[in-house]
């Protein structure tokens, strides 16, 4: 009968320390290593651990409420990928971004209140940039965005979000993919907006100027839908405009800026 009691004694203590074993154990996935393409990221969230592959457990307890990195220097490298381990950041600017094509990786990052990328000196992407990402941002309160971008809608989702800037104002221009046929007679290109704001930007006034800031031969329809150039220059190769509307309202501060280029093909009629 002893023997029999202590047997189950020890089962039960085994049973005990088994399942605080478990409990406490971190999961494979976690324990998984993490390979962060971009040096300069890979140094600003795994410099402390040297020569090894901090694990995505390692990157989800580190303590730190904000960081500002480079990233995407390298074309080769440029890439975001190790920031969606990084659950506890507040805030985040991300300098000289250029080459950087997806940010997707920011979108695990749902603890972000202010998120900013700054693309000093003269390098600007040519493509337009998606803002999908930001969507699971939901504390998100201020975001800075120095690239071209159409559609801003995906802003809309971010319900704490009160200072928004999208552009650069000394960016290079970003080709349409579409060219616009133009005749040799009239010499005016109609054309429908291409940009989507977000109500960030309800109140505030969209105008549209040449390269040279200049607007005479520019009009912007009531609704804003429809864009009208004239006296077009004959033979041009292109037009580029600039697009800007702001809105600082109480409780809002919304900044856009952009330049854009038209391939224009040139008809007789």
């Amino acid at each position: 009968m002893k023997v029999k009691k202590m047997f189950l004694r020890t089962l039960v203590c085994v049973g005990m320390l088994g399942s605080l074993f478990i409990g406490g154990t971190v999961s494979a996935e976690e324990n998984e290593s993490v390979y962060i393409p971009d040096f300069n990221v890979r140094d600003a969230l795994a410099g402390s651990f040297l020569n090894q592959l901090p694990t995505q457990s390692d990157l989800a307890d580190l303590e730190m409420d904000s960081l500002y990195t480079i990233a995407g220097q390298d074309p080769l490298n440029a890439n975001l990928s190790g920031f969606q381990h990084v659950a506890n950041l507040k805030e985040l600017v991300v300098m000289y971004g250029t080459s950087i094509m997806d940010y997707r990786p920011i979108s695990a990052m749902t603890n972000l209140e202010s998120l900013h990328f700054n693309l000093p000196g003269s390098e600007f992407p040519k493509h337009f940039a998606d803002l999908d990402f930001v969507t699971n941002l939901k504390k998100l309160k201020s975001f800075s965005f120095e690239k071209n971008v159409l559609d801003l809608t995906p802003l809309d989702e971010l319900p704490e979000l009160t200072e928004v800037s999208i552009g650069y104002a000394y960016a290079a221009p970003t080709t349409s993919t579409v060219k616009h046929l133009i005749s040799n007679t009239t010499r005016e290109l109609v054309f429908a907006n291409p940009v989507t704001f977000s109500s960030h930007f309800d109140g505030g006034e969209l105008i549209v100027t040449d390269r040279d800031r200049y607007t005479e031969n520019i009009e912007v329809s009531q609704d804003e839908k429809v864009i009208k150039v004239s006296e077009i220059p004959a033979g041009s190769e292109s037009i580029v405009l600039m697009f800007k509307n702001s809105n600082y309202s109480e409780g809002c501060y919304a900044d856009y800026i952009m330049e854009y280029e038209i391939p224009l093909v040139w008809y007789d009629m």
